[in-house]
């Protein structure tokens, strides 16, 4: 067996990240989230923690901004 020296450069390959976001309901239920979603591990990678985290049901709709950025000048109506 050859074992070459740039196997043991120092330079160990970054391990992925596993953030998730934790849920647990009543009667001992729970699951884990964003552990399967890169781009969630890439928002915590560069944004650090979530400031805050919050359910929102179906029947609440959607947030709607007025900055334009939607592709609807004046937010949605």
């Amino acid at each position: 067996m050859t074992i070459h020296r740039e196997m043991f450069d120092g330079k160990k390959e970054k391990e992925p990240t596993h953030h998730r976001v934790y849920v647990e309901f009543e009667g001992e239920y729970w699951i884990s989230l964003g552990v399967l979603d890169a781009k969630f591990q890439e928002m915590v990678e560069e944004l650090g923690r979530p400031l805050r985290t919050e359910f929102r049901g179906t029947d609440e709709g959607w947030y709607q901004d007025d900055m334009g950025d939607n592709g609807d000048e004046g937010g949605a109506q």
